[in-house]
This record gives structure tokens, sequence and C-alpha cells, in this order.
């Protein structure tokens, strides 16, 4: 049956078609897209239609349940919204209500923040949208915000978004679109999100710490503790560029426990975590923060193990100088000096390509003890070494050998003479081993060493 003008009844009793886009509703220009209308039953008349155009766009008549319509070469002016209906072949001038829609769009573009996601209340921010085509006009949108945003300044592809003086209702989730010249009022599909957070220089800044160690080994568990002194609603936990939210913890708390099971070799890195206040601007994600970071190596024992050594040797005076020497047969990053009985103390060392030193300049009492050193591959930044065996710093005082001699020159004065007055040649003194006293007797005499 031909006819120049058909009215066409919709039957809400018949069944609703179903459509879909193969391989998918993001399309490359001139590349192939393949639209699919498919119901229940055969012998149907299938129409499909565009949003955008009020005329069938395609009309076919198949014995299937379905039928397959296609785009060999998408351009912009493919671009829309598509829908399909059909009519039984008993029953042509009814049709089917219309299936819902689906959106087909060009190729989204690309979206960068031109510094860091990170931003000081008050500062500013650049966030560019890359387009494949030369635009006509790009728009930025913001998560939540109805209108979209000013773009400042084209340029051919790339559109640039400027945010100045920023505060902390401009923190959130934003994504980009474009329009080619050839056709400006087709709109390509969102940009993937970028997210801006904004740092709050008046909260104090949180500490951050390792337990037991920031220096775990292959398969240990580890906790990262985050603290400051106040109480806040949420702790975020990020790792090196900070783009990826590893962990979160929602809890009104001073301080937030987070948990790396079985660290592996990926996991090493450095790490910072920041907080959000427990009121005020609650319809802002993440936005009021502090940040502070800290070094996180894991420990390789298939590493060279490295030999440590003291010069001018392991026994200094009392205000010396001693040299601390770490030595290793592979090229080394950074060389850690470690002492025994106080696991917070990683002094860095000077280093040079096979070995580290570190002088302790006016040595004290407060030196002496055991040390070990380790260090970081040069190939492997992120991989510590298991330290070297322990050497012992000794310290000796010039002093003793004063009182040593004191002492002695005490006890033949004391024997000679055998005064019957108190003679005190030694005091006793916080960085000498012996205190020496003659009380006062007659015919004998006491020593007392402490």
């Amino acid at each position: 049956m031909h006819c120049l003008i058909c009215f066409l009844f919709i039957d809400q009793n018949t069944a609703q078609p179903n459509i879909s886009l193969i391989p998918g509703y993001i399309a490359q220009l001139g590349s192939k897209v393949t639209i699919q209308c498919s119901a229940q039953g055969q012998s149907k008349r299938f129409y499909l239609h565009k949003a955008e155009d009020k005329r069938n766009l395609q009309i076919a008549v198949t014995n299937e349940d379905r039928k397959n319509f296609s785009i060999n070469k998408m351009n912009w002016e493919h671009g829309g919204s598509f829908y399909c209906s059909y009519t039984e072949p008993s029953q042509f001038f009814t049709s089917s209500e219309a299936s819902d829609r689906v959106e087909l769009f060009l190729s989204k573009p690309n979206i960068t923040l031109a510094h860091t996601q990170w931003v000081v209340r008050g500062g500013n921010a650049t966030i560019n949208c890359q387009s494949q085509l030369w635009a006509a006009k790009f728009l930025f949108e913001k998560t939540g915000k109805q209108m979209p945003l000013q773009v400042i300044e084209i340029n051919g592809t790339m559109g640039t978004f400027f945010m100045k003086d920023a505060n902390l209702e401009d923190g959130g989730n934003y994504s980009c679109r474009y329009s080619a010249k050839e056709k400006p009022f087709i709109i390509s599909e969102p940009s993937d999100l970028v997210t801006i957070k904004i740092t709050d220089p008046d909260l104090p800044r949180p500490s951050i710490s390792f337990h037991p160690s920031p220096m775990p080994q292959l398969g240990e568990n580890i906790t990262i503790q985050c603290s400051v002194n106040n109480s806040y609603k949420a702790w975020y936990l990020y790792k090196d560029d900070g783009k990826k939210e590893l962990q979160s913890v929602e809890a009104s708390s001073s301080d937030a426990v987070f948990l790396i099971k079985n660290v592996s070799e990926a996991d090493g890195g450095s790490y910072y975590c920041n907080y959000r206040p427990q009121s005020g601007f609650h319809h802002v994600v993440l936005m009021v923060i502090s940040l502070l970071w800290a070094l996180f190596l894991w420990t390789d024992p298939n590493l060279y193990i490295p030999t440590i050594s003291m010069s001018p040797s392991n026994l200094v005076a009392f205000g010396e100088q001693v040299t601390i020497r770490c030595e290793t047969g592979k090229e080394a990053m950074m060389f850690y000096l470690h002492k025994d009985g106080d696991p917070s103390l990683n002094w860095t060392m000077e280093t040079e390509l096979y070995h580290g030193t570190l002088s302790i300049h006016n040595v004290s009492w407060d030196n002496k003890g055991s040390y070990s050193c380790s260090y970081v591959a040069e190939k492997r930044p992120k991989a510590l070494s298991l330290q070297s065996d322990p050497t012992e710093l000794l310290i000796s005082d010039s002093t003793l050998f004063s009182c040593f001699i004191a002492f002695c020159s005490c006890l033949h004065v004391l024997i000679s003479v055998r005064s019957p007055f108190c003679m005190l040649l030694c005091v006793w003194r916080s960085d000498c081993l012996f205190t020496y006293s003659i009380t006062s007797l007659w015919n004998s005499s006491s020593v007392y060493v402490t």
C-alpha cells in the first residue's frame, strides 16, 4: 500500500520495542554505528526516528524480531537522540509506542587541570578542555550546578576556564563539552570528571605516621595514622599525586587509622592525608582539607645487604667527631642510618654512588649506641634493603684520667699526713663515671665509687 500522507494510530496495548547502539553510544567521526530495534514476534515494519527530525529516518520490513539500521560513516549530523517503533503487517495504520531513547554522541573531549587539584582558598586554578576537531565553543560544567560555566579563552581545539580567587563553593567535580564549527548546535558528550579541592590554610595541618614502621617487609600489614587536635567529620588518604583517593573514614574524631594489608611493591610511595571539618559546607565534598605527606618504603630481602664502619674508629673521645660510612656493591639512590632502640630515627646520609656517609660533630653521651644502615636501590626507588650488621659507637672522656690521677694523689696525701679534714679532690660530674670522696676520719679513709 502506498500513500502520500499516512496517519498512524498508537496502540498502547502493543509491546514497546527495545533499542540499542552497537558498539556503543560514543562514536568517532567516520566510524560505523549500528542502531538495533527489536520486539517480540515476527514480520514487522520498523521505523527509526531521530528526535531532531520529525520524519522517519529509516523504514525496514523484516521477518525477524529485530532490525539493524546502519550509519556507515558517522558525522556531526548523526549525533543526537534516537528511538524506534513498529507496525504489524495486519495493522498497517496502528503503530506501537515509541521505544526508550538512546543518545548518540561524538567522542568526548579530554579534560585536564593545568597544575594540581589542590587549590588554596583565594588562589587560582586553570581547567583545559581538548577537542578532536576545531571547536566553535566549549562549555564547562560543575556537577550539581545547572548553568554551564563561561569559557574565557578558545584556541582551536583547546578551551580554557580560569578560576580566580577560589572559595569553598568552587570545590567539586567539573566536566566539559564542545561543539564543532561545522555544527555549532550539536554538543559532544561530556568529558570525564576532574576534581578541584579547596584547601583552607587556617586549618591545622594533620600529622601522619606509620606503624610499626614506615619501612615494612613485603607481605606485612601496616597502619597509617593521621591526627589533628580537634574532632572532624571525615578523613581521606591519598598517595603520590593525589589523583585517586585510597581510603576514607567517616568518623567524628581527632584521628583516623588506615590499614594496608599484605604490603606489595606497588604500595611504596608518598602518602598524605586530609580531613573535612565536622560543621559547615556539608554540600561541598572533600573541599576543606589540610595535608601532610610521608614516605613509605618496603623492605626487599633480596637486595644486597650493606656494610657499616666508623672513622677514625668505634671509640671516640667525648666532644670529638666521628664519621659513619655505609657501603654497598650496588648503585644506591639514598642511604639511611638507624640507631638501635629508636625506630623513629632514620637519618638520611650524604649519598654517593656506592656509599653514604654521616658525620656526628661534638659527640655526646646521647650518641653512644648501636648503629646500622640501609639503602634504596637506584633502579628501584621504593625498595629498601635489609639493615647492615650493627656496629657499636663507644665514647671515652679525658676527665676520667684526671679523676684517676686525683684519686691516687688523694690517697698518697691521706696516708702520709693522716689529716682529720675532709679532702675532696674529684667531685661527681654527670659525664664522669667515678666519684671519689675522702671522708673525715682520723686513722682511716673510705672511697666511694658510683
